[in-house]
């Protein structure tokens, strides 16, 4: 099972649905759970910070590409992480300077997005903020 927490358009979610995956969207906006509903995707309706409790530990996977305001991306990829499995698998659009925080903290590494990854027709929301993609796993059970 794969979430994806603040899905907005399901940029991520449809793609992963394409592949075979059993996917949850989180969106705090009607507007855009409406949208997600539309594409056929499961969606709990809420704020993910203050759902993540009751999703605690049930998804192998979680792919997001969470807000960036004042430093929002730790914080919501330290709550998802907390979403995961034993053995599961993080995969985050981050800020450079979150990505290397949670990489050496969580045992994860990073890859460097190129500079306007983000800018240009298609795409939700165009921003020049530079980005990372972060990838962590939650450790195995013993």
């Amino acid at each position: 099972a794969l979430l994806e927490p603040s899905a907005g358009l399901g940029h991520l979610a449809v793609p992963a649905r394409a592949l075979g995956a059993v996917v949850q969207c989180v969106e705090l906006s009607a507007p855009l759970a409406e949208v997600l509903e539309r594409k056929g995707l499961e969606v709990t309706r809420g704020d993910f910070l203050e759902l993540a409790p009751t999703l605690a530990g049930a998804f192998d996977r979680v792919a997001m590409n969470p807000p960036f305001e004042r430093g929002a991306d730790e914080r919501h990829v330290r709550v998802a992480f907390g979403c995961l499995r034993p053995g599961g698998r993080l995969v985050s659009v981050v800020t450079p300077r979150t990505a290397e925080l949670l990489a050496d903290e969580l045992g994860g590494h990073v890859e460097p997005l190129p500079e306007g990854s983000f800018q240009g027709p298609g795409v939700y929301r165009t921003t020049s903020v530079r980005c990372a993609l972060l990838v962590v796993e939650r450790p195995a059970a013993d």
